[in-house]
């Protein structure tokens, strides 16, 4: 579940950062650090660092993020 309510948080705001998935989520950052690595690993988001600021790195679903989604 949390897998997908993260899935849900990115495709709502694709500019939400992994603190901002934690708050949605309920979850420390090492936990949903590891929940986006899990989803980043099985092709439903793509993960790039952000051009302003190397520290951060944007989330974006994937087709097949956005396939199990709907």
């Amino acid at each position: 579940m949390p897998q997908f309510r993260a899935l849900v948080r990115i495709e709502v705001d694709p500019q939400a950062s992994i603190t901002d998935i934690a708050d949605h989520l309920g979850t420390s950052l090492s936990t949903t650090s590891r929940v986006v690595s899990g989803l980043v690993r099985r092709g439903f988001l793509a993960r790039e660092t952000a051009s302003g600021d190397r520290r951060r790195a944007t989330l974006q679903l994937t087709s097949k993020g956005r396939a199990v989604l709907r």
